[in-house]
């Protein structure tokens, strides 16, 4: 039988070889770990596509700022939900109140692009662009005075109203000064 000194020394030494190939293994895993890491992230930002129907951007209080959705829901101003004029896809704002204030969508019946900007509870700027190029911008107020222009298939124009009553239009009789839905042909 061998003597206890020599034996120790045979444990110990076994002992130190499992350390080491405890440590090897743990620092193997670590860099298997961060390697996965790194490449999951490397994926996820390298040309990969996210496909959603729609993405909600929330405050700290968890009031939607952001919307980006096809089609969108309904605007909600003031706290109240309205009824749109029809579905739009695309990216609405909020304030911190939750009220709509403004957009960058396409109206899906009608094919037109818009971006609008809008008070609070109603709407003041408008750039509009119709699928067949027709373009109109329209800045107003809650006293219904405008500005109007823009380049539709008979030509440019150009409307400026106070409190409603045309004070300038050219050219005279275009489609859009005597239209009373101010938006749309």
């Amino acid at each position: 039988m061998p003597d206890s000194q020599s034996y120790v020394l045979v444990l110990e030494k076994r002992y130190r070889r499992l350390m080491v190939l405890t440590i090897c293994l743990i620092a193997l895993m670590l860099v298997q770990t961060a390697y996965t890491v790194w490449a999951t992230r490397r994926e996820s930002t390298n040309g990969q596509i996210l496909r959603a129907r729609g993405l909600v951007i929330t405050d700290e209080k968890g009031m939607e700022r952001v919307v980006i959705g096809a089609p969108l829901p309904d605007p909600t101003i003031l706290g109240k939900v309205y009824k749109r004029d029809g579905p739009v896809s695309g990216l609405i704002i909020a304030d911190a109140t939750g009220t709509e204030r403004g957009g960058y969508v396409t109206d899906d019946q009608a094919g037109n692009a818009l971006l609008t900007l809008d008070g609070r509870g109603f709407q003041t700027v408008l750039l509009l662009a119709e699928p067949d190029g027709a373009t109109t911008f329209r800045l107003w107020d809650r006293s219904h005075s405008s500005i109007t222009m823009g380049a539709w298939d008979d030509g440019p124009f150009l409307n400026l109203k106070r409190e409603g009553s045309a004070v300038f239009v050219q050219p005279p009789r275009n489609a859009q000064a005597s239209d009373q839905r101010p938006l749309f042909r």
